[in-house]
């Protein structure tokens, strides 16, 4: 288990730790399932290795399948015990809900001045609002004219207007 904290907590990702951890707990379970003393597997048949771990397989996929169905049960919308600690509302974006500002897109094409060096990011002035931008192309200096060529999400993409 101090495997699995480690992958978890200390060492980002999945790697090594992670799934040495699984293995080494995964052996433990089906040893504590079959007849051995100090690690001695003189009297320990396979057929009694063999039932250790089908009952491990079957109790982890089984647990799984377990709290799938439970889950569904109980956190169900319209019912189950915790109905209340589930989001019943739907966020449509009709309603105004959306994750970008989308009064960037209207940008595209307009004209202003650089604010400060774009090397290749750094600020436009356009019309009365200073926004973050990108040079499509090398390097522009403070206070030259640009044209927003392209928007992404909240980026504006802009070249030198000669």
């Amino acid at each position: 288990m101090i495997l699995v904290i480690v992958e978890i907590f200390v060492i980002p990702g999945f790697g090594v730790a992670g799934i040495s951890g699984i293995v080494l707990m995964f052996a433990s379970l089906v040893l504590s399932l079959i007849n051995n003393v100090n690690f001695d597997f003189e009297g320990v048949k396979m057929e009694h290795v063999g039932v250790a771990v089908t009952t491990v397989v079957l109790g982890v996929f089984g647990g799984f399948v377990l709290s799938l169905y439970l889950g569904n049960k109980l956190f169900t919308a319209n019912s189950g015990i915790f109905r209340n600690l589930s989001l019943k509302s739907v966020q449509e974006v009709k309603d105004g809900f959306v994750c970008i500002e989308t009064g960037m897109f209207a940008l595209k094409g307009k004209t202003g001045i650089s604010k400060t060096v774009l090397r290749p990011g750094g600020k436009v002035f356009i019309g009365d609002e200073v926004f973050d931008a990108v040079a499509n192309n090398g390097f522009i200096d403070k206070d030259i004219k640009i044209v927003v060529t392209k928007v992404e999400a909240t980026q504006l993409y802009v070249d030198r207007l000669d």
